[in-house]
């Protein structure tokens, strides 16, 4: 009862300070308090739940209101890194239930207002950050509080970009996204010398990563690489992060780089990132090896996903490199039978072009490099073709070397409904490997491949026995075993459609 008095006390028309009340006891401010707060966060987990109906008397201001006055009543009874505190967790609660707009003006925007009203993304150097975000320097004790205000604050900016803009298509939206990103970067700067802060650095490349991410898929590929080189710098220059702990997360940002090289058609680049990125795994591995720590079958997961992850962007360049021909080699065309040439093969005729020595010669279509794949390398066993010898080479398991040819033939920059060829018809090499790494797909979903090839007899017939439902390809392929998902055959289906491989296309609808 006693208590009861005191909460009310605490909450009268002339309220006193939480100093007032001896330490002794629970304090009646600070218990208040708390007790407003949980009322907010009820209130705001039932609003942003699905079956919720705002009452007809109900303000829509109801939630920012609450907190308003919140703030208000005991900004000046609490002691003052208690509400810090509090303001900051309240911030990140509304970011985790995507109330984007009331974080951002009742929680980070309150807190940095102590520093002055000058917008975040027009700072561009260190020093400025300093200056005024850390007047009392570094080690202050509201500093982590500070880095945390700045990092929601810049989340919610981007969050109120996508809300009035979620595809980006205004240029001053992307322009702004890329100046969250600098200063997000900027802020991983300062942080990054102070090595008890390595928390900081690694959620600030969560945030690069993420909002990167995102316009990588609008094509804005070129303009996010340098943020995702400098996240994956950061998590190489802090040593707490350099753990196994970290490795998988390390390996996320290696892959979006090498994606990104990717995009921008730089492939040599992708390639060579990706092989040191392999050089930095096999680094920590060795360095596990001549730890104490005894070997565990997680920690072996661990590298084992790690390395198929680059692994495949490895794969990605190099399947095509090793086909390639020296430039000093001339290779006439050779194949100039007018006759084959004029007669359409099952209704699909070659084309006749004139060479560069005036010779007419013709090339081989789709249907016509898929069947002489067939006939080549049909009746060997696993692995048939040079593409699927460099599969076996590099990945084990036929998950992992699924997992290695959606990638390769995955492109960013075309549209699944505008079929055309993988490649130019000069391009001879890549047409040819694209017509084995689809003949390698339809194995591997057949159920060849990996651990348990089937025979030569057994690999002209296209079914789904390779296809384990309720498992991701990644999963599978972290384990080394055989087994392809659902919805990664889906995908390859689609790819076998926009790159015009009406074989494969044909034989996985018909079966599926």
């Amino acid at each position: 009862m006693a208590a009861l008095l005191q909460r009310k006390a605490a909450q009268s028309i002339k309220p006193s300070p939480s100093s007032f009340y001896s330490d002794k006891k629970k304090n009646p401010v600070i218990a208040a308090f708390e007790d407003e707060c949980k009322l907010f966060i009820q209130f705001t987990r039932k609003k942003v739940s699905p079956g919720y109906k705002r009452k007809h008397d109900e303000a829509c201001s109801r939630g920012p209101d609450m907190l308003f006055s919140l703030w208000n009543t005991y900004e000046a009874r609490l002691p003052r890194m208690l509400y810090l505190t509090r303001v900051i967790e309240m911030g990140d609660f509304l970011v985790s239930v995507k109330e984007y707009n009331m974080a951002l003006w009742q929680c980070y925007g309150r807190y940095l207002d102590q520093f002055g009203d000058r917008h975040i993304e027009d700072i561009t150097d260190i020093e400025t950050v300093k200056e005024i975000f850390f007047p009392g320097g570094m080690e202050s004790e509201d500093a982590s509080l500070t880095f945390r205000a700045l990092y929601g604050k810049s989340i919610c900016n981007y969050q109120v970009v996508l809300m009035t803009d979620p595809k980006l298509q205004n240029t001053q939206s992307v322009t702004r996204c890329l100046k969250i990103l600098s200063f997000l970067r900027l802020i991983t700067q300062v942080v990054l010398p102070r090595e008890p802060l390595c928390w900081l650095v690694y959620n600030g490349t969560i945030h690069i990563y993420s909002v990167s991410r995102h316009l990588m898929t609008l094509g804005h590929s070129a303009r996010v690489l340098e943020y995702l080189l400098w996240a994956c710098m950061c998590m190489e220059a802090s040593v707490p992060l350099m753990s196994v702990k970290y490795l998988l997360w390390r390996t996320t940002l290696y892959t979006a780089v090498c994606q990104c090289y990717y995009d921008t058609k730089a492939a040599h680049h992708a390639e060579m990132f990706a092989r040191r990125a392999l050089g930095k795994v096999n680094e920590l591995s060795q360095l596990e090896k001549m730890s104490s720590a005894p070997a565990s079958l997680e920690l072996e997961a661990v590298f084992r996903q790690a390395a198929v992850k680059v692994g495949v962007m490895v794969y990605k360049r190099a399947v095509f490199e090793t086909r390639k021909k020296p430039k000093g080699l001339l290779r006439p065309k050779t194949r100039s039978n007018l006759k084959d040439a004029q007669s359409p093969v099952d209704g699909h005729a070659p084309t006749v072009i004139i060479a560069s020595d005036g010779r007419l010669v013709w090339r081989k279509t789709a249907k016509q490099r898929h069947d002489e794949v067939v006939k080549k390398f049909g009746n060997l066993p696993w692995p048939r073709t040079p593409a699927e010898k460099l599969l076996a080479d590099m990945f084990e398991g036929s998950a992992a070397q699924f997992l290695a040819i959606l990638e390769t033939i995955s492109d960013s920059t075309r549209r699944t409904l505008l079929t055309s060829l993988p490649a130019p018809e000069s391009d001879d090499h890549i047409l040819d490997v694209f017509s084995e790494l689809f003949f390698a797909g339809v194995e591997l979903i057949s159920g060849g491949g990996g651990h348990t090839p089937r025979s030569p007899q057994q690999s002209s017939e296209a079914s789904l026995f390779g296809v384990a439902q309720g498992r991701t390809l990644i999963d599978m392929a972290t384990r080394g075993e055989d087994g392809v998902s659902l919805s990664s055959v889906v995908k390859f289906v689609k790819w076998a459609y926009n790159y015009e491989q009406w074989e494969t296309f044909d034989a996985l609808v018909e079966i599926t």
